[in-house]
């Protein structure tokens, strides 16, 4: 079956300029909330709005990270002030930050030393659903079983990586 996605593909930023030109694009009240991103394949960073999907987002492609960014600017200078791996589509590892770092590094944009918001997905080897792990409970929402430690959603039922 066919999965239908939310949004268009995301729009890369390489650079300082990138950036610039792609937030004066925007309107006041976006550039107030939280941002769809994903890091592609290449290490780019993907933006889209916040209301679309990391799926759609990157373009049905693999990932090394995904989830939302929230940018402000200090002193003249556009800066991430937040960034979760908060992305239901590829259920990314908290370990995909250095991925996400080195996307923003690259532009260059200041960011936080980690994700502000870490999520921890895992995927129930009993039943096959995906899970967010709340306040350190490793059992399935659904199924009562038990979820490994190790996070284990390497590639979701369609084949798209969400590991770096």
């Amino acid at each position: 079956m066919a999965r239908r996605s939310r949004g268009g593909p995301g729009t890369r930023i390489a650079s300082v300029a990138d950036f610039e030109s792609w937030a004066a694009r925007q309107s006041p009240a976006e550039l107030a909330e939280p941002f769809t991103y994903v890091v592609g394949a290449d290490g780019l960073l993907c933006l889209a709005p916040r209301r679309s999907e990391h799926v759609a987002c990157a373009g049905g492609a693999a990932v090394l990270g995904a989830g939302e960014i929230t940018f402000v600017r200090e002193a003249g200078q556009w800066a991430a002030s937040e960034v979760s791996n908060q992305s239901t589509g590829y259920c990314p590892d908290v370990t995909s930050w250095p991925a996400v770092a080195r996307a923003l590094d690259g532009i260059p944009l200041r960011r936080p030393a980690a994700f502000t918001h870490e999520v921890v997905f895992r995927r129930c080897p009993a039943c096959a659903e995906h899970n967010i792990v709340r306040e350190g409970d490793f059992v399935c929402v659904f199924c009562g079983s038990d979820l490994p430690k190790a996070w284990n959603v390497d590639v979701d039922d369609v084949g798209r990586s969400a590991h770096p």
